[in-house]
């Protein structure tokens, strides 16, 4: 049988803001002079975090769909505590003109829209479900599919998410290492709540591109899949396809896409092969 591959982006920023300070200064400390080049280079550009056109074009290019979630933050700003700068700062206003056209666009051309549930809302309900009626006003229907910020989750937050009408959460995995995260390489319904699915995240972009061969890290994933007939979820978050920016990144998910490809993978949305594999599960 083939694997099946979910594509996602979490779409944290849309902007630069505080980066055009702390990403050259990180890479003066490491004495990485020309992408320090670029990162000063950067603040006269339009907008080098704007990347949802150049995704559309990969994805149309190689004819398959992804899920973008699209978050709502809301993490109050504390000007002295540095730490929570990058919780509060820099974070997009999801009803803006721009940012509703673009999600309406992704939707209405077949990619699916999801909710990148805020910092602090996996274990507020109502925070949760303001996000969620808020992003189900601007596409003009339900919305079903959810991944916590930073995978966030707490032994409530399956609850909360299905309690306010959300089908599935795939906030399941691991934040610094790619894998199968407890061995579950397909969708499973937590017990106690019926009728809601968690479909695990398997490779995100910082978990790989962290490793000294990342595409090592990539295949031994793909290689995973492929044994044990699972759903490889990847999740490449969408300000990292700028080359510049972030090197590599755009190119190992072009390189994971036609390599799955190359393997007969099936490629879906995460609703897509939820709807295909939930008669399966018990």
């Amino acid at each position: 049988m083939s694997f099946y591959v979910c594509l996602s982006h979490d779409v944290d920023r849309v902007r630069k803001t505080f980066q055009y300070i702390s990403h050259p200064a990180k890479n003066l400390l490491k004495g990485n002079l020309r992408s320090l080049s670029y990162q000063i280079h950067s603040i006269f550009l339009k907008n080098p975090y704007w990347q949802f056109e150049d995704i559309i074009e990969i994805e149309s290019n190689y004819k398959v769909k992804s899920t973008f979630f699209f978050l709502n933050e809301s993490y109050p700003f504390k000007p002295f505590s540095i730490k929570t700068w990058p919780l509060s700062v820099g974070y997009y206003n999801i009803e803006s003109k721009k940012i509703c056209e673009i999600i309406k666009k992704l939707d209405q051309n077949g990619w699916e829209i999801g909710l990148h549930g805020s910092y602090l809302s996996y274990k507020n309900k109502l925070l949760l479900k303001k996000e969620k009626e808020t992003l189900e006003k601007i596409i003009g229907h339900q919305v079903i599919g959810i991944r916590q910020h930073f995978l966030n989750m707490d032994d409530n937050t399956w609850k909360i998410q299905k309690e306010i009408g959300f089908a599935y959460d795939s906030t399941f995995g691991n934040r610094n290492n790619a894998g199968f995260k407890d061995e579950k390489f397909n969708l499973f319904t937590p017990e106690g709540i019926p009728d809601f699915y968690i479909v695990p995240m398997s490779v995100m972009d910082m978990s790989v591109m962290n490793k000294p061969d990342p595409w090592s890290e990539i295949l031994r994933i793909v290689d995973l899949a492929e044994k044990n007939d699972a759903c490889l979820v990847a999740n490449w978050h969408h300000r990292v396809f700028n080359e510049n920016e972030f090197p590599g990144y755009r190119k190992y998910y072009i390189r994971l896409i036609e390599e799955c490809k190359n393997r007969n993978a099936v490629f879906t949305t995460i609703t897509e092969y939820i709807n295909k594999k939930k008669k399966n599960v018990l």
